[in-house]
């Protein structure tokens, strides 16, 4: 079965769990490709669909589109038209990711004309709404997003609805099958006018479960030793993408929930902040370790291994890496009861679910992780083979494609 993937680009976690999906997949006997709009990375997975001119071409696309936005509130009017590649016309199932500014609205009209099986991975919320990727609770899109939160103005607020309006009818014709990593986002699209009639299926994002993976003591110990952590502290890791900037992670939560411990022993490690934003060595007690960004599973294991407990903080997460990761590491995670981290975390089995905003809750049960980490180990662990494995995951992809073709 050959099988073609569709990104944007070779950046972000959506990328990640696409290359992890091609994987997967590729495990369970099909024949997989990536094709991307542009590569930062050349030795990055997936091939450049946007070279020499193009290249230009699509830039200014994504510029018109981005006139065509506002806030947080994504359009895509103008994109490429992939039917003319020949990768996807020999597809026999396509494959729709993270799209912006690469799949316009009028794209999708043409790949519905192919007359092939089209599965779309929803990896947020964007394609449910009129344009946002997060819709930070206010529900618009039950009503066609006709008044965006965001919007300052009647243009904007027909931007969002237009778009909304946009994607139901493109997907009406293209009629997809819907992917989300849990079963949150599979429930919300259920209500949203574009994608309500849409087949959905709910399948969990693989793992690497050979590199994500507990670590010895001893192994554990060395860790300690590099990242300057003294053997009797206790370890607390915050990973994100502009980590302490993004409000979108929810660090100002954790550096309030930090100043509530009024113990000594505790140290916090921080990876994805860009130097210029190391710019404090405690919160209250709290040591503070800045590790910048980390590349590569192998690192990104390494983190997980050094700590005692994971925090995850944000306020809205379609499928949090960061919180399946570190348990597949038997790392249990500290987190906010929201979205699918009720799914993924059993409260003082696997880790801690606090009421969403409250700092004393989020701050007990960073204690309580870390010092009941090692109890918590194996069942944190347990939990991610059965449901992140990749064999698990493409066998359930693969059987999907089979079930459109």
């Amino acid at each position: 079965m050959k099988v073609i993937h569709i990104g944007t680009n070779d950046e972000g976690g959506a990328y990640q769990a696409m290359v992890r999906i091609s994987k997967s997949m590729e495990l369970c006997g099909a024949e997989c490709r990536i094709l991307l709009r542009n590569k930062e990375n050349p030795a990055a997975l997936g091939e450049e669909v946007c070279t020499g001119y193009r290249r230009l071409i699509s830039r200014i696309k994504n510029f018109l589109n981005l006139c065509l936005s506002f806030g947080t509130v994504q359009s895509d009017y103008f994109g490429e038209d992939l039917t003319k590649l020949p990768a996807v016309r020999e597809a026999d199932v396509i494959f729709l990711h993270w799209t912006n500014s690469f799949v316009s609205y009028g794209t999708v009209r043409k790949l519905a004309k192919l007359k092939k099986p089209v599965i779309w991975v929803m990896h947020d919320m964007w394609l449910m709404t009129g344009g946002c990727h997060y819709d930070d609770y206010c529900g618009g899109y039950e009503e066609g997003c006709r008044n965006c939160p965001q919007a300052k103005n009647r243009i904007q607020k027909s931007i969002a609805a237009g778009s909304f309006v946009r994607k139901q009818r493109s997907l009406s014709e293209l009629k997809p099958v819907i992917v989300t990593p849990g079963i949150w986002l599979k429930e919300l699209s259920s209500v949203s006018a574009i994608t309500e009639k849409c087949f959905r299926s709910a399948i969990h994002n693989p793992i690497h479960i050979q590199t994500f993976y507990p670590y010895s003591e001893t192994e554990k110990k060395r860790l300690q030793a590099d990242f300057g952590i003294h053997p009797e502290e206790k370890v607390i890791l915050f990973s994100a993408r502009k980590a302490t900037r993004n409000r979108y992670k929810g660090f100002e939560y954790v550096r309030q929930a930090l100043q509530l411990i009024d113990e000594e022993g505790y140290v916090l490690v921080v990876c994805g902040n860009d130097k210029e934003e190391e710019t404090f060595e405690k919160i209250g007690k709290v040591r503070v370790i800045f590790r910048g960004h980390v590349f590569g599973d192998n690192k990104m294991a390494e983190c997980y291994n050094v700590a005692d407990t994971t925090v995850v903080s944000s306020g809205q997460e379609s499928y949090s890496y960061s919180a399946a990761e570190s348990l597949a590491c038997g790392t249990p995670v500290t987190a906010f009861r929201i979205c699918e981290l009720p799914k993924l975390i059993r409260h003082k089995e696997t880790g801690y679910l606090a009421d969403f905003g409250d700092v004393g809750q989020l701050s007990e049960g960073i204690r309580f992780c870390c010092k009941n980490s090692s109890q918590m180990a194996d069942e944190a662990r347990q939990d991610r083979l059965k449901t992140n494995s990749p064999d698990n995951v493409g066998k359930q992809y693969l059987e999907l494609c089979r079930m459109q073709s």
